[in-house]
Parts: C-alpha cells; sequence; structure tokens
C-alpha cells in the first residue's frame, strides 16, 4: 500500500475539514422558514436570500451566519462591494461567486474570524491558520496570495473571470474544490512544492489556461481537477506525484497518449515509493480526508 507523509498538523486541520464538509448542502437547509429582514431573507441566526438593488451592502447586525446561497440569485450581480460585521462567525463557501461585479470586501475590526488582507477575505481556522475564503469576483490581474495563507478555500477565486495568473505562496499545502474554476482569463499557474493536493475540479473551465508548472511535493491529483482547459496541451508531473483520480485531465489539449504516459508515470512512481516510514497514512485515508471541507 502506497504512504505519505504528513505532519500531526495538517492531518488535524484535514480532519476538522472533512468533519466540517456540508457535500454541496448548506448547514441551514434544515432550519425554520425564511423571513424578511430589509433586503435579506433570514432564517434564525443565518442570512439566506438577498434581494437588494446591488451597489455597496452592509450585512445586517444580529445575523451570524451567511449561507452559501444568499447571493445567487436577484441583483446580487449588481453588488460592488461588501461589509461584514464583527459578530460573524460563518461565511459558507461560494457565498459570493454570483457576485460578478463585486470589488470590494470589508470586515468590521474586533472579528476573530475573517479579515481582509491585500483585499481578499481570509479566514482564520481552528489552529488559527490563516485561509483565503473569497477573492473579489472582480478583480483583475495577477493574484498575490499573501504569505502565511495554508489553504485556498473550496471556491476562494471560483468565477474570477479577469485573473491572469497566481501565484502561490510556498506556505499552501492545499487548493481546495473548484477554487479556481471559471477564471477563463487565467494562463499560467506555479503550484509550489508545499501544496499536496489540487483539489476536484479546483481549476475547472480555465480555458486560457496554457501552463502549469508543478513543482516536487504535489501527491494527489483530484478529479476533474483541469476539466475544460482546452489549451492546455502539457502539463509535467513531478514525481511526488502518487494519484491522478478520475477525469483529471479530461477536456484539457492534451492527448489520450499524453493523459495515458501521465497515468502511467505515476504508478511507476508509486511502486518505487511502495515502502515508506511506518505509521505514515495509507493513500486511502489521506484522499478521504482530502475531500475538500472548507
Amino acid at each position: 500500500m502506497i504512504k505519505i507523509s504528513l505532519s500531526a498538523k495538517e492531518v488535524s486541520a484535514l480532519n476538522d475539514d472533512f468533519v466540517d464538509y456540508d457535500h454541496g448542502k448548506s448547514e441551514n437547509e434544515d432550519h425554520a422558514p425564511r423571513e424578511r429582514a430589509g433586503d435579506f431573507y433570514v432564517s434564525g441566526e443565518y442570512l439566506t436570500g438577498y434581494f437588494g438593488p446591488g451597489g455597496d451592502v452592509t450585512i445586517p447586525e444580529g445575523f451570524t451566519k451567511i449561507d452559501r446561497r444568499v447571493f445567487k440569485c436577484g441583483d446580487a450581480v449588481n453588488i460592488t462591494g461588501i461589509t461584514i460585521p464583527k459578530n460573524v462567525t460563518v461565511i459558507d463557501t461560494d457565498a459570493f461567486s454570483f457576485c460578478a461585479n463585486l470589488h470590494e470586501i470589508r470586515v468590521e475590526g474586533g472579528n476573530p474570524h475573517y479579515c481582509v488582507i491585500d483585499g481578499l477575505l481570509l479566514k482564520r481556522d481552528g489552529r488559527g491558520d490563516l485561509v483565503l475564503h473569497t477573492c473579489p469576483p472582480a478583480r483583475s490581474g495577477v493574484l498575490e496570495i499573501p504569505e502565511g495563507v495554508v489553504r485556498i478555500a473550496g471556491f476562494a477565486c471560483c468565477g474570477c473571470a479577469g485573473l491572469t495568473g497566481v501565484n502561490i505562496p510556498g506556505s499552501v499545502w492545499k487548493i481546495g474544490e473548484y477554487a479556481f474554476s471559471g477564471c477563463s482569463s487565467l494562463t499560467h499557474v506555479t503550484i509550489p512544492e508545499g501544496v499536496k493536493c489540487i483539489g476536484e475540479a479546483a481549476f475547472y473551465h480555465c480555458t486560457d489556461l496554457t501552463h502549469v508548472a508543478m513543482l516536487e511535493g504535489v501527491r494527489y491529483i483530484c478529479e476533474e481537477a483541469f476539466l475544460g482547459c482546452m489549451n492546455l496541451n502539457h502539463v509535467a508531473l513531478p514525481g511526488s506525484v502518487r494519484k491522478i483520480y478520475a477525469d483529471a485531465f479530461w477536456g484539457t489539449g492534451m492527448s489520450e497518449e499524453a493523459v495515458r504516459a501521465a497515468y502511467e508515470q505515476v504508478r511507476e512512481n508509486a511502486m518505487e515509493a511502495g515502502a515508506s516510514a511506518p505509521g505514515d497514512i495509507s493513500d486511502e485515508e489521506a484522499f478521504y480526508l482530502l475531500d475538500d471541507g472548507d
């Protein structure tokens, strides 16, 4: 059985993520029926919907959780700025992906869970580590992710159609599901050596992506990671890759022969690395945990 080595801190983080993962279902779905409050629908402590005119929006005080479906209908596309109060404790993944004109996210001072650095919404997990939660969808050019960020959350940069490049610091070791999906102007990306997992559909439909440089250290390339990257003709895989999951390169510009060769290369890598130190977690256990849970 293939073994890999993760630190105790990383395994703890992955376990926490998996427990919290909603697998596409909002935590609020089973809560009380919605009521209207100003420009929002609410349910208990959750904001569950928005029907305002757009522009600059302030999340009302008194609600601590923002559902992933709040800004997915109506005039949410016209929102240009959002202010998050200091009492907000949970913002579901994919909360702002449909706000195509969102340029600025602000967090009131004193919020222990969320902050903004270089215009990016970051969260602190239970260990105090920084996680990139959201890049405003209207951001353009080359994205510089701050040093010290350890994970890129699922959907963090989803729909950022103006991004042309991204610089990922060496502190990052996980790229979440759909993290850069729909970044249709993204042309190049370097996966640094600290990254162990490229999540499911992480670069889905990045149609202008032509160059991916993976440095030594990447272990897993999950399902549909580069699905629909039609101009991606070649990816040089490092020897550290232990598994490529289904359809990771489906719909790219890579030939069937090239994809088959990539899978074969990874099998050979796995066989060569079969004898690892006792106590490492297994390949199957690691993938179970690496199923994105931001």
